[in-house]
């Protein structure tokens, strides 16, 4: 469990230039009062005069002692999220969470209530302050609690808590900070869906055949004993097999067939008519990994901007881990089209499956893919738009399919299920 962080003593050392002026204003408004009900016994005398004295007397001693034991002072904190206290966590953008602050003081003196102002960052500098209360309890502990949603992916940290409260009076204020560091990673949102039907079909269905012929590779698995061919290694002889026939016999695999998909996210600013349609694209992109982990199908990513991520099919835990978190701080800053980026289609293997999500739609791409017949690759590409543009969305679907891609328009990230679901 992680230990709470102390926080610093606040009193003058987190105070702002404004706030020492309000607080020596009041200081010599209460010595201005004390030196007027202390001339007024002193020359006048009597009970009013004595009341007023013992009054200011009071109060005076009241405050210094608010001020030298406020029970602020000694304030110590820890936040977790969720019930986790690993100081980072990883939460999907727009799911509510629990944000969960434990505060604790050696004492409680002059603290009616505490004002806790967070302030949550993300790392392009946009930031929230969320502000709660906590009222300490007889056992010098207190507890906040709030729900915190993030509808916009990215990295966010909480760093320090300003800690506020007043004398009962509330004629002081007292501020502290408490540096209770806590990391958040946000996902993209997502869809689930069961099947990709086309594309079942493209590796399983009508292109089986032909697909199937050239990504075969074997395994490990020893399917039987062949006739012995040149070229063979030496580690492939079933050496049993050649000394009870007197030939040279090979070791025959079993074969599987290993469908490769590369998916291609255009970052370039110019493709999409808005911010919301990039942030559709990254969702697509991050729902289709997720379908493709599921499948145990090995997948890549083709993504271009101001860093290129080029990471080749793989299926392993850590190759979905780098590329979630690509889609956590992936932006469009691409500085050309991605028209440009496919031009040759030499970053792919022969014989894969290339899926562009973009939301531009030009007709001058579609003549640089000669490669895709060259190389026997298998074309998809999703389309983004948020306008419905019905007669527009079928010429152009229409127009890739005819040349033997698969073509979807998507309007918005929930239609996604739908749109794979059905046959075409």
């Amino acid at each position: 469990m992680a230990e709470p962080t102390t926080a610093k003593l606040g009193g003058e050392a987190t105070l702002t230039e404004d706030d020492r002026k309000r607080y020596n204003s009041k200081i010599r408004t209460l010595a201005i009062l004390f030196m007027v009900t202390l001339l007024f016994f002193t020359f006048q005398g009597g009970k009013l005069a004595f009341f007023l004295f013992i009054m200011s007397v009071s109060l005076c001693a009241y405050l210094i002692l608010v001020v030298w034991k406020n029970g602020i002072r000694s304030l110590k904190g820890k936040r977790m999220l969720n019930n986790n206290v690993s100081g980072s966590s990883i939460v999907l953008a727009g799911s509510t969470n629990t944000m969960k602050i434990d505060v604790r003081m050696d004492r409680t003196w002059f603290v009616p209530y505490v004002i806790l102002r967070d302030r949550l960052t993300r790392s392009s500098g946009e930031s929230e302050v969320i502000e709660t209360s906590v009222i300490p309890e007889k056992n010098k502990r207190g507890e906040a609690t709030y729900d915190i949603r993030i509808p916009k992916r990215g990295n966010y940290i909480y760093e320090e808590t300003e800690c506020i409260t007043h004398d009962t009076f509330g004629f002081f204020e007292f501020k502290t900070v408490v540096n209770m560091p806590f990391a958040l990673k946000v996902l993209p949102p997502t869809v689930f869906f069961r099947e990709w039907v086309a594309f079942d079909q493209m590796f399983r269905g009508k292109f089986n055949a032909n697909n199937l012929a050239r990504n075969l590779r074997e395994t490990t698995t020893i399917n039987g004993v062949r006739d012995y061919n040149v070229g063979d290694p030496f580690s492939r002889i079933h050496w049993n097999s050649t000394a009870r026939t007197g030939q040279l016999r090979s070791k025959e695999y079993e074969k599987e067939a290993m469908t490769k998909v590369w998916i291609v996210l255009d970052r370039h600013y110019d493709s999409y008519n808005s911010e919301d349609e990039f942030e559709m694209a990254v969702s697509i992109c991050a729902s289709l990994i997720e379908y493709f982990r599921k499948k145990d199908i090995e997948y890549g990513l083709f993504s271009i901007g101001k860093d290129t991520n080029h990471m080749k099919p793989h299926k392993s835990s850590e190759h979905h881990k780098k590329m979630s978190q690509h889609f956590i701080d992936v932006e469009a800053d691409a500085p050309f089209p991605i028209t440009e980026a496919l031009k040759d289609g030499t970053m792919f293997e022969k014989g894969c499956f290339v899926i562009v999500i973009s939301a531009l739609r030009d007709e001058q791409m579609l003549g640089k893919l000669g490669w895709v017949q060259s190389r026997r690759i298998l074309f998809g590409y999703l389309w983004l738009c948020e306008y419905e543009t019905y007669q527009e969305d079928e010429e152009w679907v229409k127009r890739l399919r005819n040349l033997g891609y698969l073509g979807y328009t998507i309007h918005e990230l929930a239609e996604l299920p739908t749109l794979l679901e059905a046959r075409i």
